[in-house]
């Protein structure tokens, strides 16, 4: 005999969803929130949901999107957010864990273990620690193929000694606006100056010595705010 079809899916719509408005029972509503044959009634049974194992099996096998990602939206356990952000095979999904993500462990473990790089930018993007974060985003300019990604880790890249690896990769690079961004984040005076005398491309010799002159007027000032 086969097994009798739960209310909740029942072709008439009506019916669904009147059967999910009386369930309390969480792995039922996750049954309904993952399998149900229609939008509403998916998200209907999501909305149900408190119990964070039975919202992250939704948002991990749910088979509508939008349900799997208002399951996402519910989730608050760190350890949970953290795998859908590491693993999960769907863009939109691992982008808004890590985006729902707080606990600093969890952002600094997938911050320097996560396969796609974008994530693991986005996670350091949260971290307090801000030194671990300059090392995530070294670490992804030297690794990355992504230009855009690269653009985007050298408007970050702003700590010494960190940024210096921007002008050391950025020498192989065929994009000189990625290299004009790395040298004004420069702030160590011999690259600079190595820089502005023997780089091939004459407009980064330039931007070295401007750079190299603004670091000396702030010396200067400094210099004379120092003064009795």
């Amino acid at each position: 005999m086969n097994e009798q079809r739960p209310a909740w899916d029942d072709p008439d719509k009506t019916i669904a969803l009147a059967a999910v408005r009386e369930l309390t029972d969480q792995q039922e509503l996750a049954r309904a929130a993952k399998n149900g044959g229609d939008r509403e009634v998916c998200l209907l049974a999501v909305g149900k949901l408190i119990d964070q194992r039975a919202l992250y099996d939704v948002a991990k096998n749910g088979g509508d999107r939008e349900a799997c990602l208002l399951a996402v939206r519910k989730l608050t356990a760190a350890n949970e957010l953290s795998y859908l952000a590491m693993f999960d095979k769907r863009d939109d999904v691992c982008l808004l864990a890590v985006l729902r993500l707080t606990d600093q462990n969890w952002l600094a473990f997938v911050a320097q273990h996560a396969n796609d790089y974008s994530i693991r930018m986005k996670a350091a993007d949260k971290l307090d620690d801000r030194n671990l974060a300059q090392k995530v985003y070294a670490d992804l300019v030297r690794y990355t193929d992504d230009r855009n990604l690269r653009m985007e880790l050298a408007d970050r890249l702003n700590y010494p000694p960190f940024a210096k690896c921007l002008c050391v990769f950025g020498e192989y690079d065929e994009i000189s606006s990625f290299r004009m961004r790395a040298v004004k984040q420069l702030t160590d005076q011999s690259v600079l100056a190595d820089m502005a005398e023997n780089d091939e491309d004459s407009d980064i010799r330039q931007a070295a010595a401007d750079r190299l002159a603004e670091l000396n007027q702030i010396l200067t000032l400094n210099e004379r705010e120092e003064r009795p």
